[in-house]
């Protein structure tokens, strides 16, 4: 995460990371600033992050994977900010999609197993039946 007065020209660490939340001195989120925005700053650039940061898309921990698949989608994003729903929300993560990917495939993966299950006891209890 960065803050506020960290300026374009700080570490190369900064581009070890895709999406950059930014944070004020009460680690509030202001917004958030992409690895391109960072790769084409002028190295000896001093613009102040936050006159870069973009307003961020965020998700709440509490939302289903439907909801931020949506969110992505209508905004054209690949990763969005976990944030509390307080009114000064506070970064908890980041969700990206292939972590929405992920998740997915184990949804898929157990209800598959499920599937699985219940068919084998309903031919069992078929073929128990006298008939």
């Amino acid at each position: 995460m960065l803050r506020t007065a960290h300026e374009v020209a700080d570490p190369e660490r900064l581009l070890a990371q895709r999406l950059h939340p930014v944070l004020d001195e009460h680690d509030h989120l202001v917004g958030v600033v992409t690895r391109a925005q960072l790769l084409h700053a002028a190295p000896s650039d001093p613009t102040p992050l936050v006159q870069l940061a973009a307003p961020a898309v965020t998700a709440h921990p509490d939302e289903t994977l439907r909801t931020l698949a949506n969110r992505m989608a209508q905004h054209g994003v690949t990763r969005l900010l976990t944030v509390g729903r307080d009114l000064q929300p506070t970064v908890e993560g980041i969700v990206s999609l292939r972590d929405l990917l992920q998740a997915r495939l184990i949804d898929l993966h157990e209800e598959h197993h499920a599937e699985r299950i219940l068919t084998l006891r309903a031919r069992r209890t078929a073929a128990a039946t006298p008939g």
